[in-house]
C-alpha cells in the first residue's frame, strides 16, 4: 500500500475535528429519468436560485471553514445557472473543483472552458455495457454514445472515472463493462448499495437484485478484482456526514450530505458557518457514536452500507437498518462464506 496523499491524510483529520473538506453544490434539473434515481420523487422547491452575490459569500465562508474539494453534482450540474461563473467564482478562491455528470449537455465549447480553467476530475454516469441497456435505464436515446465520447475525450486531460450503478437492469454487464472501460483506459466503479427514493422508498423494490443476482454480482466483482474484494468493516461505524462533508442546493438549503433527506438549515436565514456550527441535525451527525450501533445486524456491521441517510429515508430512525442493505450484507457474508473469501 503507496503512501497516503496530502488530501487523504487532511481528510481523516478533517472527520476528527469536524470541518467541511468536501463540499457538494448541486441542483435538481436533469435531462434523464433514470430509473434508480434516489431523487426521483423529491419535492421540487419553488424557492428561487441563489444569486451569485449569495454564492460568493457562502464560498468565502466555505473557504474560511477549511473546505478543499468543492464538487458541482446534481441532476445535471451543467444545468446549473450560471456555470461557468460559478466555476469561475470557486477556483478563484483556490478550490479543486469536481464535477460529476451525464455529459449530455458538452460540447467543445463548454469542454475548453473546463478543461482551461483547471477541473481536478470527472465522473460520468454510464450503467450499462451497451446504448440499448444504458438508453433504457436513464430513459433518453442517444445517451450512451454521447456521454462515452465525453468520457474519452476529458481522459486525455484530466483524471476521468466511470459511475455504473448496479441494478436487475444491467448486472449481467459487468464483465462486459469493465472490459469496454479498460480498454478505454477508464477507470470503473460499480456501485450495488442503491440509494433508496426519498419519500417514496418502497417503489425501489422493483429493481433490486435478489439473492442468485447478487451472487451473480459479487462472481463477477472477483473476477474483475482477482478476488481483491473489500474486508468486512465493522469498526468504521461513523458517517462523514455533518462530519467532514456537507451538501448544498441551488436553492441555499443545507445537508450533511447530498443523499440526506433533513436539512440542517438555509443559507439566506443563517450563514454556512452558523449551520455548520450550531444546526441540531449537524450536532446530531457528529453526537453519534459505536455505540449507537450496538444493537443493530451483526452482518450489517460487517458488510452493510451503514447509512444512517438511508436508514432514515426508510423507518425515520438512523439506526434501523435500510432493508435492501441490510439483504446485501447477510448474502455478501454467506457469498464469502461458501466461497472461503
Amino acid at each position: 500500500m503507496g503512501e497516503k496523499s496530502n488530501y487523504e491524510i487532511l481528510k481523516e483529520k478533517s472527520i476528527k475535528s469536524c470541518y467541511p473538506i468536501h463540499v457538494v453544490f448541486f441542483n435538481e434539473k436533469c435531462q434523464l429519468n433514470c430509473r434508480f434515481c434516489y431523487r426521483k420523487y423529491v419535492n421540487k422547491k419553488n424557492k428561487r436560485n441563489l444569486n451569485m452575490v449569495e454564492i460568493e459569500h457562502l464560498v468565502e465562508n466555505l473557504k474560511e471553514l477549511g473546505t478543499i474539494t468543492f464538487e458541482l453534482s446534481g441532476g445535471e450540474p451543467l444545468l446549473i445557472p450560471n456555470f461557468r461563473k460559478i466555476f469561475i467564482l470557486i477556483r478563484n478562491y483556490g478550490f479543486k473543483v469536481i464535477l460529476t455528470t451525464n455529459g449530455l449537455q458538452l460540447d467543445y465549447d463548454k469542454a475548453a472552458f473546463i478543461l482551461n480553467n483547471g477541473i481536478e476530475s470527472i465522473s460520468f454516469s454510464v450503467h450499462g455495457a451497451n446504448k440499448q441497456t444504458h438508453n433504457a435505464i436513464v430513459n433518453k436515446d442517444g445517451a450512451f454514445s454521447k456521454t462515452i465520447k465525453w468520457a474519452k475525450y476529458f481522459n486525455q486531460f484530466v483524471d476521468v472515472s466511470i459511475n455504473f450503478v448496479i441494478t436487475k437492469n444491467n448486472y449481467m454487464e459487468m464483465e462486459k463493462a469493465n472490459i469496454l472501460f479498460n480498454k478505454m483506459n477508464l477507470k470503473v466503479n460499480f456501485i450495488y448499495n442503491l440509494v433508496p427514493y426519498q419519500n417514496k422508498p418502497h417503489k425501489m423494490k422493483n429493481i433490486w437484485l435478489n439473492k442468485k443476482e447478487l451472487f451473480k454480482v459479487f462472481d463477477s466483482f472477483s473476477k474483475i478484482t482477482n478476488n481483491q474484494l473489500s474486508e468486512k468493516d465493522d469498526d468504521n461505524l461513523l458517517c462523514n456526514a455533518g462530519r467532514n462533508q456537507l451538501a448544498i442546493d441551488i436553492k441555499g438549503d443545507v445537508y450533511p450530505c447530498i443523499q440526506f433527506p433533513q436539512k440542517a438549515g438555509n443559507i439566506r436565514k443563517l450563514n454556512i458557518k452558523k449551520i455548520w456550527d450550531n444546526s441540531k441535525l449537524m450536532k446530531k451527525c457528529r453526537n453519534i457514536n459505536k455505540s449507537d450501533y450496538k444493537k443493530m445486524d451483526l452482518s450489517y456491521l460487517e458488510f452493510g452500507q451503514k447509512c444512517i441517510a438511508n436508514n432514515y429515508v426508510w423507518h425515520g430512525n438512523y439506526f434501523k437498518e435500510d432493508p435492501y442493505n441490510l439483504k446485501i450484507a447477510k448474502w455478501e457474508k454467506e457469498w464469502r462464506r461458501i466461497n472461503s473469501i
